[in-house]
């Protein structure tokens, strides 16, 4: 196995759960988007915008349960 299966593999195992356990790449949570002020402003318009943090939300239980502000999942979720 080489290193980059081996850090997926780790991190699929150590990604938070809801009380349903489901992760943040379960079909039924859904990313939300966190905005500056600037940005809501923009995305008023229609303008796109790059969020400032994703929130991950089980839609089964309604909890809150992982957030995220790192470069890739907020590419990810524009």
């Amino acid at each position: 196995m080489n290193d980059i299966q081996a850090n997926t593999n780790f991190d699929k195992l150590n990604l938070k759960k809801c009380r349903d356990g489901f992760d943040r790449n379960h079909h039924l949570v859904t990313p939300q988007a966190e905005y500056s002020g600037i940005g809501w402003f923009l995305v008023t318009f229609g303008i796109t915008t790059r969020p400032v943090k994703i929130k991950y939300k089980c839609r089964k239980c309604n909890e809150i349960f992982d957030e995220s502000s790192a470069k890739e999942d907020l590419d990810k979720n524009t």
